[in-house]
């Protein structure tokens, strides 16, 4: 079967992200934050007199297990049908099936940036406290969108240009 390269692969996912598709994903996934109860444990204030930036540091690794817990294998599923209801569900870099997607997200979204740019939305002063529930479900919005699904063959050539690329920001 073909395998895309890296760039390649960036340009096909590219062309996928169309405003409509963009938004009914958003749609599905305010439909799904809004009833789940999963972060009720986190109603609670934090970062009082802390930056932005000291917030993320300290909840960092809160933020990404909330968003693997969010994204189960079932709601890919669901995600899936709807974005693609006639067609079998593939990778849509390669279009295998036999195997198992995961959710990519946009080469310039690190989990950092997405979640800074959840606290400036509901932060943008850095005096306030926050929510943390506000913050996990304003990143998880942040964090998700555009939506791609990739074979683990394509996610990983897909993102060892990130990672290339940091290796060479940092030389």
């Amino acid at each position: 079967m073909y395998s895309p390269q890296s760039d390649e692969i960036a340009s096909i996912l590219e062309k996928k992200a169309t405003p409509e598709r963009i938004a009914l994903f958003a749609l599905e996934i305010s439909k799904r934050l809004e009833s789940s109860h999963a972060f009720d444990k986190y109603d609670m204030p934090i970062g009082f007199e802390r930056s932005n930036k000291a917030i993320i540091q300290c909840e960092r690794e809160s933020l990404h297990n909330s968003l693997k817990r969010f994204m189960t294998k079932m709601f890919l599923e669901r995600i899936m049908k709807i974005l693609y209801p006639d067609d079998k569900c593939g990778c849509e870099a390669c279009g295998s099936s036999d195997t198992e997607l995961q959710r990519a997200h946009h080469r310039d979204l690190t989990l950092d940036i997405a979640a800074m740019r959840a606290l400036l939305k509901i932060r943008p002063d850095e005096i306030s406290s926050v929510n943390k529930k506000a913050l996990v479900i304003e990143f998880i919005k942040q964090h998700i969108l555009p939506p791609w699904y990739l074979c683990e063959r394509c996610h990983t050539k897909y993102d060892s240009k990130i990672s290339n690329q940091s290796k060479l920001s940092k030389a």
